[in-house]
């Protein structure tokens, strides 16, 4: 899969923004940083951020800001 598909997936599946999209979410940052870790060593950081995300609810803005912070690196 490449970089930029797996991005449109990964935005694609924050937009559903439910509690088992977030999951899968995880799910698949999981196989794909095993799989590359040139490329997700940031999505990682990701990773941690959704889990948090999903306990406290955090706002889509907040997150939004913060994904964009990790890209701009």
């Amino acid at each position: 899969m490449t970089q930029s598909l797996f991005l449109n997936l990964l935005l694609s599946i924050l937009l559903l923004s439910t509690v088992s999209s977030n999951i899968l979410l995880i799910q698949l940052i999981s196989y794909f940083a095993n799989k590359n870790l040139s490329f997700f060593q940031k999505i990682i950081r990701l990773q941690d951020y959704l889990i948090i995300r999903l306990f406290y609810n955090l706002k889509h803005r907040t997150f939004f800001h913060t994904f964009s912070k990790l890209y701009a690196k």
